[in-house]
């Protein structure tokens, strides 16, 4: 993984709102957990279910770019590229996704040309 992303990565986990992150570039899933009980290996498992909810969602002609799941324990925030690019934030119960969360996913250097 380059310094780029793996910055981006260290600085969303820093984000008290954030418990998890994790991005799909080049095929590849790379995650970051706040939570002991949330490993990272669990994040990548979700990265790859959510990668394949869009890749269908896709195939559906539903050609979003920004996607939010709500459930129990928080929120999931996915902003999603070409070539089946996307970062991913794993926001905690009752954190608003508001203008710096969605500036961490639009500022993801997967996103970024060349």
């Amino acid at each position: 993984m380059n310094e780029a992303l793996q910055a981006w990565i260290n600085t969303a986990a820093a984000n008290p709102a954030v418990t998890g992150c994790g991005v799909r570039a080049a095929g590849a899933f790379h995650a970051k957990s706040r939570r002991p009980e949330v490993s990272e290996a669990q994040l990548n498992a979700a990265l790859k279910q959510l990668s394949e909810a869009i890749y269908f969602l896709q195939q559906s002609q539903f050609l979003a770019q920004h996607l939010r799941w709500t459930f129990e324990g928080g929120q999931i925030c996915c902003a999603c590229g070409r070539g089946g690019t996307m970062a991913v934030l794993v926001l905690a119960k009752g954190a608003a996704p508001g203008t710096e969360i969605e500036q961490l996913l639009t500022n993801c250097p997967i996103f970024k040309a060349g």
